[in-house]
């Protein structure tokens, strides 16, 4: 459901099938996670396609955050392996790694490359 909300908001309207490609979630699993939004009143249909209603756009912004959150941490977890491994892996530039995502020190940078070096 979280995958769906961070797509699915009040200024953008989305198929079924375009949530079904961008989350990489089975179709009727985005089915089903839309028809609870829609049972609820929490999102509208218009012509097969979905948006979230204006006053549960907060809920967009929550998974939104959660979703960088989590991938913060992913990339965080992998603070051992060099730069362009994290960005290969977690498809970040350097530049959005390093101004985003990386909360070491400078001193802990050099001793991070300084241990991958002496490991080569």
């Amino acid at each position: 459901m979280l995958n769906v909300l961070y797509y699915l908001s009040s200024e953008e309207q989305w198929t079924a099938a375009e949530l079904t490609e961008r989350t990489g979630h089975a179709r009727a699993t985005i089915y089903r996670n839309l028809r609870t939004l829609t049972n609820r009143a929490m999102a509208t249909k218009e012509h097969s396609r979905y948006k979230l209603r204006e006053e549960f756009n907060g809920l967009h912004l929550f998974a939104s955050k959660l979703r960088h959150h989590v991938h913060r941490v992913r990339i965080k977890l992998k603070s051992d392996v060099p730069e362009t491994g994290v960005c290969d892996r977690a498809n970040v530039t350097p530049g959005v790694l390093n101004e985003h995502y990386d909360r070491r020190s400078q001193r802990e940078k050099m001793e991070q490359r300084r241990g991958y070096l002496d490991n080569i």
